[in-house]
């Protein structure tokens, strides 16, 4: 999901490339000036072994995701309920993902820091 000022606006797939690469492509689209801020959702996990760049990788699609429709429907309800800000103005169902982690993006100006902590 791309951001602006007031909140979603665009909502899109990375199928068959990372998550980097859509970014930089809608950094030079119609879209490159309506966004400031990204969030993602997948149903990967993230491998705790980190790269020759110290970044960690994803792990494989999780059988229930293929097999538990009721699962995935669960997941994408608490996603757009996470995102659009809608537990703030009255949705009273909370997020229920079925296996998730939480992870918070980094300003710009921050991750030397916090890169620099992990050498």
């Amino acid at each position: 999901m791309l951001h602006d000022d007031h909140g979603a606006r665009y909502v899109g797939l990375a199928r068959g490339q990372d998550i980097g690469s859509r970014l930089r492509e809608h950094t030079r689209d119609h879209l490159k000036s309506d966004w400031e801020r990204f969030s993602w959702f997948g149903f990967r996990g993230v491998l705790a072994a980190r790269d020759h760049h110290l970044l960690q990788q994803l792990g494989e699609i999780p059988a229930r995701l293929l097999t538990d429709s009721e699962a995935t429907i669960g997941d994408i309800e608490a996603l757009l309920i996470q995102t659009l800000g809608t537990y703030r103005l009255g949705n009273v169902q909370q997020m229920r993902f079925a296996d998730a982690a939480r992870w918070e993006q980094l300003r710009r100006d921050e991750v030397d820091h916090y890169v620099g902590r992990l050498r």
